[in-house]
């Protein structure tokens, strides 16, 4: 996507300590987590934790409602980073449950089809039912009447 000519927009952040309208970055120091911190939308930041194969385990802060597009990557201070096994392990944990959940797709699909060919069947029975019923009683109708 080109975006020559185009303003890209940098978002600002508002603490919660801060008492004037001016914006800062927010304070990543506090192990506590009491500094909470908004987007300049309006919004509470919220933490993640990114499990893509180029940054596993990294933490980051971003807007919960995506109307301003950013991420934050955060420095927990005081806090150990995860572990390397955590960040070989999970990766490849995810995968496995992506790969799984295109599975249940895949069969959630596959059954709506054979539901719907056994409705179709029954249809069917029932019809051939009727007519061999409706047979039954004309041919022996026809032969009461002689």
């Amino acid at each position: 996507m080109a975006t020559e000519g185009r303003r890209r927009h940098v978002p600002s952040y508002r603490t919660s300590s801060s008492n004037s309208a001016t914006f800062s970055p927010p304070h990543v120091g506090s192990p506590s987590g009491s500094n909470i911190v908004y987007c300049d939308c309006g919004l509470e930041v919220v933490m993640g934790t990114s499990w893509t194969t180029s940054n596993p385990g990294k933490r980051f802060r971003s807007c919960p409602g995506r109307s301003v597009r950013y991420l934050l990557w955060y420095v927990l201070v005081g806090r150990p980073p995860m572990c390397q096994r955590s960040t070989e392990v999970i990766p490849g944990l995810l995968k496995r449950l992506a790969r799984n959940d295109e599975v249940v797709l895949r069969l959630e699909n596959r059954m709506d089809m054979v539901e719907k060919d056994i409705r179709r069947a029954k249809r069917m029975i029932w019809l051939v039912v009727f007519t061999t019923a409706l047979c039954v009683t004309a041919t022996s109708a026809y032969f009461w009447s002689r």
